[in-house]
């Protein structure tokens, strides 16, 4: 027997891992820059404070520049790409 290949190449994409937040606390309307440091980042997909997302840039590999949304009280934040979601860090809207 013989075996074919469509030529296709698959690419291994590591979870994000999310060690920490600066600062780690904004205003309850948002609108805070929050820098996220980790690993992972490249290929990010999502950032989200709680249930929302936000917005952001990646800088590189290991630094996202985000927009905190407006929430309330301590949230879970967290990075995802395609080979899955981080860690959660908290941050707490004031």
């Amino acid at each position: 027997a013989s075996a074919t290949s469509n030529g296709a190449t698959f690419i291994y994409v590591a979870e994000p891992t999310l060690t920490g937040l600066s600062p780690t606390g904004g205003a309850t309307v948002g609108g805070n820059n929050v820098t996220l440091t980790g690993t992972g980042f490249t290929t990010a997909s999502d950032v989200i404070f709680g249930a929302n997302p936000a917005a952001f840039s990646i800088l590189d590999d290991t630094l996202i520049s985000a927009v905190a949304p407006s929430g309330s009280g301590a949230v879970s934040v967290t990075v995802t790409n395609s080979g899955g979601t981080s860690s959660a860090e908290t941050y707490t809207y004031s």
